[in-house]
């Protein structure tokens, strides 16, 4: 059973006022976590590159982002660490 931080955490009613931005490379892994993500409740948003999703000013909007670290160009890691 999930303690009371991940039931918070996981809530589809506190995600349904947040945006998880899934950045990756591979289309069909970015379908698959904003699928899964939305069908969960939350809202999701996926790019693939983090120039692109850079350039859509999300990391302004998201509650979390879900980062590929192998990124080709900028990867996951140097744009966290550019946020």
């Amino acid at each position: 059973m999930p303690n009371k931080m991940q039931t918070s955490i996981l809530s589809p009613n506190i995600a349904a006022r947040n945006l998880v931005v899934v950045v990756d490379d591979e289309p069909i892994m970015q379908a698959d976590f904003v699928s899964m993500l939305e069908e969960a409740g939350f809202r999701a948003e996926g790019y693939g590159s983090a120039e692109d999703m850079l350039a859509s000013n999300a990391a302004d909007r998201a509650a979390c982002l879900l980062l590929d670290a192998g990124l080709p160009g900028m990867s996951g890691v140097a744009l966290l660490q550019q946020l």
